[in-house]
Parts: C-alpha cells; sequence; structure tokens
C-alpha cells in the first residue's frame, strides 16, 4: 500500500478562514493565502491526532495489484473510480462492473476487483470526511483545528 494524494484538498476557505480571522481579530484580505495553508496543517494534524478525516475532500490511494483492496483512510463516503496505473503512470479507468465497494459502519472502506490486473498497480480515489461542509464539523474539532492554525 502506497501513500495517498489529495486530489481535492478540503474547503477551507470559507467558513474555516472566517473563524480564524475572528479568533486572531484579522479584518483584511492581506493574508488569507497563509492562513488557509495553516488550516490546512492543523486539519492535517488533526486527521493525524483523531484518525479521522475532519472535512470532505477527494483522494486517491495505490495498492499492488489485488481482489480485496482495504482503503487506509476513514470515514469513506464514497468511491469515485477505481483504475489501472501501468509503469509510466498512465491511469486506465476500470468500468464500474469490475469492482464494488462495501463500506463499513465505522467508515472503513474495502474495494473489490472482479478480475484484478496481473502487474501495474490500483489506484482508488474517493471522498472521506467527517464532514461535508466547514459548519458541519463538531464544534470541538473546527475549534481544535482553528486554535492550532492560530
Amino acid at each position: 500500500h502506497m501513500p495517498r494524494i489529495i486530489i481535492t484538498p478540503p474547503d477551507l476557505s470559507g467558513g474555516a478562514l472566517a473563524a480564524l480571522k475572528e479568533w486572531l481579530a484579522i479584518t483584511t484580505a492581506a493574508e488569507d493565502a497563509l492562513l488557509v495553508r495553516l488550516l490546512a496543517s492543523a486539519h492535517e494534524v488533526c486527521e493525524r491526532f483523531i484518525g479521522l478525516v475532519p472535512l470532505a475532500c477527494t483522494l486517491s490511494e495505490s495498492f499492488a495489484p489485488a481482489s480485496a483492496l482495504a482503503l487506509g483512510t476513514r470515514p469513506v463516503r464514497g468511491v469515485a473510480s477505481v483504475a489501472r496505473v501501468d509503469g509510466a503512470g498512465v491511469a486506465t479507468a476500470l468500468a464500474s462492473d469490475r469492482w464494488s465497494q462495501v463500506i463499513g459502519a465505522d467508515g472503513s472502506a474495502l474495494v473489490s476487483l472482479a478480475a484484478p490486473p496481473a502487474e501495474g498497480r490500483i489506484a482508488v480515489t474517493f471522498t472521506a470526511g467527517v464532514a461535508g461542509s466547514w459548519a458541519e464539523v463538531p464544534p470541538a474539532l473546527a475549534d481544535g483545528i482553528v486554535r492550532l492554525a492560530a
């Protein structure tokens, strides 16, 4: 199992940024890019601490070919695609009837392949996150992310 790649990072530019600016009493937009980077770091630290992605984002995890692939990220909201990646890094999507997903109550996900390819790697692209928007992040987690970023 190889490290994951963030395809679409969580959106921290709206409510999260506003909460951080309020905490820091910043009223201008001059530092917004820096503050969003600090929020992204704090979001990642929060995930590592609690073992769950707080705010929804799109990720990809890469695997050696196998018939069952257990995603390492939680909580998975849904698997978008499964692709074979050749030695040159070229991805070819597998038809949706060649794979299936089972998402457990704890947010763990298992992707099953009908006939795994003999070579290359398998890339699974999916969304994960406790909350779909900043407003839905549990208040204690949102507070912790903002305070850590501050």
